[in-house]
């Protein structure tokens, strides 16, 4: 059986995981976005991608938050 505190270290791994991991996506989508393959893609293409990187970046900005507010608690 698992402590209660092995339980808030493993969700903390996962939040820590999954931000890395997202990170990667969006540094990914970044250097994409400022390709010459990015800018042959038609505007709409383009559009999309800017909102989807957008969104990826609240998300990261969201999880960093929750490790900073767990990591206070602690």
């Amino acid at each position: 059986m698992t402590s209660p505190n092995q339980n808030n270290e493993s969700w903390l791994h996962r939040v820590l995981d999954e931000r890395v991991e997202l990170e990667k996506k969006v540094n990914a989508l970044r250097l994409f976005l400022g390709s010459s393959k990015a800018l042959a893609l038609p505007e709409r293409s383009q559009a999309d991608l800017r909102e989807q990187l957008y969104h990826m970046e609240g998300y990261a900005w969201v999880l960093q938050r929750r490790l900073r507010t767990a990591s206070a608690q602690t």
